[in-house]
């Protein structure tokens, strides 16, 4: 069933008192259900709301209503808008694909889902429209005991947060997704850690070819690593233990300054670095 035109189910009282079955339909303009009550099952199963690139965005909406029982939205692809669920209520059962496109197995069972994307990144839809919605499906996910899909709409619903708001108000999300993917990754906050690890040590070791003061006299390249990686690590006392009070004060104000930025850089990155590694095998 594909459907072309603008599609609204808008009635009070409308019910669907049976199982409603859309699996495999198709709505390429603007869906609403809106205030309508679903008595039995639903299933949405490989629906597609919208066009690839299509002009006019397609913005399903589920606004007010009701879902007395288990909704399926397993596989449907909401191609350029998430749908809208202000004011709905839906039952704790109901079925997400938390994945943002198809794997090679759902395309090899169904070639219609070639290409196609379940979740869009990017839309013209607005951010808190958007946001609310990955809320409600991640709170949702996070009843039903799903991490791994609990994080997928969290790290969505970050994504849209940080589009909301002046500048001020969007960079600390802005921030926390681009060093660590919003608590997801492994990589990216120790690679941050590795390019102040580096970047320190090339510009301690290139003071201390010249140094002559005694405390500091024979440093080398090895004597740089050390002290750099000691800076991004404070709180297990390397400096101190390894270097000694009277090496750290001869070290010139520029890089006690540095020291003191590799030490406030690598605090958040060590968080999270945590984060990502508590996520991926589930601490607690």
């Amino acid at each position: 069933m594909i459907l072309n035109s603008w599609v609204t189910f808008l009635s009070v009282g409308l019910l669907f008192l049976d199982e409603a079955n859309f699996v495999d339909a198709t709505f390429k303009r603007r869906v609403s259900f809106e205030r309508a009550r679903f008595h039995g099952r639903a299933r949405f199963l490989d629906v597609v709301f919208g066009e690839p690139r299509g002009v006019e965005a397609s913005f399903p909406s589920f606004r007010e209503c009701q879902f007395d029982n288990p909704t399926s939205f397993s596989q449907a692809s909401f191609l350029n808008a998430y749908p809208d669920f202000s004011g709905a209520i839906l039952d704790d059962r109901t079925k997400f694909t938390a994945r943002g496109e198809p794997t090679e197995s759902e395309v090899k069972a169904n070639r219609n889902r070639k290409g196609a994307v379940y979740w869009p990144y990017q839309t013209k839809q607005d951010s808190e429209v958007a946001r609310d919605s990955c809320a409600t499906i991640r709170h949702i996910l996070a009843k039903q005991g799903l991490p791994e899909d609990e994080h997928f709409f969290f790290r969505r619903e970050m994504h849209f947060a940080g589009k909301i708001g002046s500048l001020w108000q969007r960079l600390p999300y802005l921030l926390f997704g681009w060093f660590s993917e919003y608590g997801y990754s492994i990589a990216r906050p120790f690679w941050w850690l590795f390019a102040i690890w580096l970047l320190g040590t090339f510009v301690i070791a290139e003071h201390f070819v010249n140094e002559t003061a005694k405390p500091l006299l024979g440093s080398d390249d090895w004597t740089a690593m050390a002290l750099s990686f000691s800076n991004l690590f404070p709180l297990f006392g390397f400096g101190r233990a390894y270097f000694g009070a009277e090496f750290l004060q001869a070290l010139p104000p520029h890089l006690k300054v540095l020291s003191g930025v590799q030490t406030v850089a690598s605090l958040p990155l060590l968080f999270f670095l945590g984060l990502g590694l508590r996520q991926r095998f589930r601490l607690r």
